[in-house]
């Protein structure tokens, strides 16, 4: 499915690079200029579509691309370093199938991650050759380049996973640090961990886990909705069609806070439980380390 999001990615880029060469042309009238921001709302809602559509095969894609990283540089590490016996006769094999089997998953994330950054620059030169026209044509064809200016500014041309993070290459280097830090703590643990968690309290903690996400994707959609409306409430300003507009969206989204909070400590959407998820791994570790020091100190 990774592959029909990469031919989505790269068609869209093309249909924007489209649209810069009839933006890069000469005499740019307000009429063309109106057809121009109709074409770039519309490739908008497609990259809005296809992060809706492909939320969840973009998050299991980069759920099972850092399984794979973290699992070849794990295996590798064992092999390298003989931290368990029984290897010895496939070693090298072993060791190149997981060099291979990484570097085949990390060149997989890696084409991915680029198609979704490259579509995203496309959409954000349109905003460097509006500021030109704006400086060079016609008084009529600089108001209508100025709207279509205010317009983008409400519109998102970047992938993201379920509102999470956007994709692009940064994201690579982030898994890439996530795995190394990940594999060395599993190195440390490989052979204590075993038996410290229950089936039962496998159980719980994926109850748990379950909860909170489907709590936070619900609140985010609701914050998503929100957003929707304020995008047609500025669509209606510029058009000059509702007199009530700005007063409506001023009341609404300037006034009163749309978003989801505890006591308004923190809002609860997908970017807490990204922070969630890592606090926790992180007093996981430590809680590990104290077990196995008082199995040393018992000894």
């Amino acid at each position: 499915m990774e592959w029909c999001l990469i031919v989505v990615t790269n068609a869209t880029r093309f249909l924007f690079c489209q649209l810069i060469i009839k933006i890069e042309e000469p005499v740019c009238t307000p009429k063309t200029l109106r057809t121009f921001r109709t074409s770039f709302r519309k490739l908008c809602l497609i990259i809005c579509r296809t992060n809706e559509y492909f939320q969840l095969v973009l998050l299991t894609t980069f759920t099972i691309s850092f399984y794979n990283l973290l699992s070849a540089f794990y295996f590798m590490a064992i092999l390298t370093f003989d931290l368990e016996e029984g290897f010895s006769e496939t070693k090298f094999q072993m060791i190149v199938g997981c060099c291979i089997w990484g570097s085949l998953s990390l060149a997989q994330f890696f084409h991915l991650c680029l198609s979704c950054e490259r579509t995203t620059k496309e959409g954000d030169k349109v905003k460097g050759l509006l500021l030109k026209i704006e400086q060079d044509q016609r008084q009529e064809s600089k108001e209508e380049a100025k709207l279509f200016r205010e317009e983008m500014l409400h519109l998102s041309c970047s992938y993201n996973v379920c509102d999470i993070f956007k994709i692009d290459r940064g994201i690579v280097f982030t898994i890439c640090g996530a795995v190394l830090t990940y594999a060395a703590t599993t190195l440390q643990f490989h052979l204590t961990v075993n038996g410290l968690l229950s089936s039962k309290t496998l159980l719980w903690l994926t109850y748990a886990m379950v909860q909170c996400v489907v709590l936070c994707i619900n609140c985010e959609k609701v914050l998503g909705e929100a957003k929707r409306t304020s995008l047609l409430l500025t669509k209606l300003e510029l058009t000059g069609k509702c007199s009530e507009a700005k007063y409506l969206k001023h009341r609404a989204f300037h006034n009163e806070k749309c978003e989801f909070s505890i006591f308004g400590i923190f809002c609860i959407s997908t970017k807490f439980l990204s922070q969630a998820s890592a606090t926790t791994i992180s007093y996981l570790v430590i809680l590990i380390q104290f077990h196995i020091l008082s199995q040393d100190l018992a000894k």
